[in-house]
């Protein structure tokens, strides 16, 4: 098993693991390991190549000028919403096999890489044979792609689904760029020496537990870096600002905390933050 399909068996192995029992039909785009991935995780799902991307990976290997002719030879092959023009849409697989053939030893001369796409692609891209005119519906679209001749006139807006309840956690390494100051920021917290915050901390009560001074001092030296030293400012970026939110970790500091954590900043943190508190 190559490395792609070891990393895609583990995101869908933790998708099982929350409660996908079974997938009936997968349709993927190509990437590498994925089909493979799924048929270990659920070996009953039907795994689809995807068919807009097999078409516009035919196009770029073609002169543009054959584009007309070689979408006029793919139609029946195709799905009649892909394609236009050309004889209608194989009904199974052996016709369009045929079909097929026809296309490589018109093509194939020409265009080998063509003929091998198909060839690599051919036992996931004709599952949607064997159900009829169901997948004949014409796809929502909104974009002309010249390749396949086609324009999809949307049918409204695309959903906007604020609960859409996350099916995996999200992380917050993809919520800001990699050379963001704020990764940086947290780094350099993470080699200070904060043990003077530790010490002079009271733990083992009953009271409700604190907010770790790391994230504290992270947020003060981040606001005076943007230029920001208002408490009740800095407050409200932990709920609006993406790069604040990350620094807190989502856990929202009071005003009030942020305010009484200043003093004790300026005292004991090292020199490098005593400039900026």
């Amino acid at each position: 098993m190559c490395a792609f399909a070891k990393f895609w068996l583990a995101v869908l192995t933790e998708i099982r693991n929350r409660g996908v029992a079974d997938v009936c039909i997968a349709v993927c785009d190509g990437l590498k390991g994925l089909p493979e991935a799924i048929t270990t995780v659920w070996p009953l799902t039907v795994v689809q190549t995807c068919l807009i991307h097999l078409l516009r990976n035919t196009f770029r290997y073609a002169s543009r000028q054959y584009w007309d002719e070689m979408s006029r030879d793919l139609r029946p092959i195709s799905p009649e919403h892909c394609v236009q023009g050309g004889a209608p849409t194989a009904v199974n697989e052996p016709a369009a096999k045929e079909q097929f053939t026809e296309f490589a030893s018109k093509w194939g001369p020409k265009y080998p890489a063509i003929v091998r796409l198909w060839d690599n692609a051919w036992s996931e891209f004709v599952p949607f044979l064997d159900y009829g005119a169901c997948c004949r519906m014409r796809v929502v679209g909104t974009v002309r792609d010249a390749r396949l001749g086609k324009l999809g006139m949307a049918k409204g807006y695309r959903p906007v689904l604020r609960d859409q309840v996350f099916l995996l956690p999200p992380d917050m390494r993809e919520w800001l760029p990699a050379d963001h100051l704020v990764w940086f920021l947290l780094e350099t917290i993470e080699v200070l020496d904060t043990s003077e915050f530790d010490r002079r901390r009271r733990r083992g009560g009953v009271g409700a537990a604190g907010y770790d001074p790391r994230m504290l001092l992270g947020l003060l030296i981040y606001a005076y870096c943007k230029g920001i030293r208002s408490s009740r400012q800095i407050e409200r970026l932990c709920s609006t600002d993406v790069a604040f939110r990350v620094l807190c970790a989502q856990d929202v500091p009071d005003h009030c905390t942020i305010a009484r954590f200043r003093p004790r900043a300026r005292t004991r943190s090292p020199g490098c933050s005593r400039r900026y508190c």
